[in-house]
Parts: structure tokens; sequence; C-alpha cells
């Protein structure tokens, strides 16, 4: 996957010099203002805030705490148990 990013991005690059680097300086720079905002309490997190972001970025369920991991099992299966 990271080889096919480098692909775009450099498809990109030469397509639009300067682009990749103006766009990740963007992502970079709207990411540390919005944590400057946050840190000086002009934004303020609410439960309605966190759940929208839990909702987007995959996260916990309403309520639910942290997300379920599941448990790997140390056997192999053999056919048959793999075709029930």
């Amino acid at each position: 996957m990271r080889c096919v990013r480098v692909r775009v991005c450099g498809a990109q690059e030469l397509r639009y010099p300067g682009i990749v680097l103006n766009a990740t300086m963007l992502v970079l720079g709207t990411a540390a203002s919005l944590l400057a905002a946050y840190n000086a309490r002009i934004i303020t997190v609410t439960d309605k805030f966190r759940d929208g972001v839990m909702m987007v970025t995959g996260g916990a369920r309403k309520g639910g705490g942290a997300p379920q991991r599941c448990k790997v099992s140390a056997r192999r299966l053999t056919l048959q148990e793999m075709h029930a």
C-alpha cells in the first residue's frame, strides 16, 4: 500500500510541482492550530463532539468504552473446522 501511495504522490508532484508539500503543510498547520485552540480552552469537548469523533474515526461505541479486541487462538484450524 505504501508503494502505491508513494507512486501517486510522486506522479502528482511531477504533474503539479509543490502540491505534495503544500498539502502536507496545510494538514500539519491545521492540526497544530486546532491543538493550540484546544490547549487555550477555545474549543471545549462535549459528549456530542466526542461521540461524533468516535463515530468518524471508528472508535468506541457511544457509552461502550474501549472497543472489544478479538482473542486470537494459538492453535491451527483443521480444514473441516475452516469450512464448518
